[in-house]
């Protein structure tokens, strides 16, 4: 990402579509990691087995969660800089490049 905000001649757009990216990248995979949870606790038995499964699955996987979530706010407040950016720019400057 940072390679194309350095090579490209307009940042704002490129920086909105990276955020934004980074966002629903980010809520992906939170999304998958929850699902995945219920699909392998659900295929254990009952009771003990079910709070086994659930145990190792967070101990595995349960540091992801607080990455994932911090990296998906990290997308959204890109994308809402880049958007303020773009409407509160120096007035007479255009948004692209001239030429």
């Amino acid at each position: 990402m940072l390679v194309a905000l350095v090579v490209t001649p307009v940042r704002r757009p490129t920086a909105l579509r990276c955020g934004l990216g980074v966002l629903v990248g980010g809520l992906a995979v939170l999304a998958a990691e929850r699902s995945a949870r219920a699909v392998v606790t659900g295929a254990a038995e009952a009771g003990r087995d079910r709070e086994i499964a659930g145990a190792a699955w967070d101990e595995l996987l349960g540091g992801l969660r607080p990455d994932v979530f911090i990296l998906a706010v990290a997308g959204l407040v890109v994308v809402v800089v880049a958007a303020a950016v773009g409407r509160l720019g120096a007035p007479g400057r255009p948004g692209h490049p001239v030429g």
